[in-house]
């Protein structure tokens, strides 16, 4: 009786072992067989590192008055007490990025420095994208 046991169990294993090990062939060149997996959901690669470059200029330059979340508030500039709109204002979503990007470039007197000095273009304009995206969900 010991010995059917132990032959059925070796018998087991070894077909367990088989079928594990059996490799699949399939035909690359039938349209049936092809799986292409998609997620909308997930974006490249590309765009989250072309955003994550700018977002650390964003936390280094623009959160003192913008703050974290984009919704700005009361600051201080050159000694002034200024209050800085929100992202989420009428006046930044309605405003075309070219708009966006010259207030970065250029600022505006008495309420936000110009960065056209501190930051290339891209980088300026790569703010915009970050802006729109994280702040106003465009």
């Amino acid at each position: 009786m010991k010995f059917i046991k132990t032959s059925f169990i070796l018998l087991t294993v070894t077909l367990f072992i088989f079928a594990c090990a059996e490799t699949k062939t399939t035909d690359t060149n039938s349209a049936a067989n092809t799986v292409v997996v998609t997620n909308p959901t997930v974006q490249p690669t590309a765009a989250i590192d072309e955003l994550a470059s700018v977002e650390k200029i964003y936390l280094e330059t623009c959160v003192k008055c913008h703050r974290e979340n984009g919704e700005g508030g009361a600051a201080d500039f050159g000694g002034k007490k200024i209050k800085v709109p929100s992202y989420q204002s009428k006046g930044a979503m309605n405003a075309s990025d070219d708009k966006l990007y010259d207030y970065i470039a250029n600022g505006e007197e008495d309420e936000m420095p110009a960065f056209k000095d501190r930051l290339t273009e891209q980088q300026m304009r790569d703010l915009v994208k970050y802006i729109r995206r994280e702040f106003q969900k465009k």
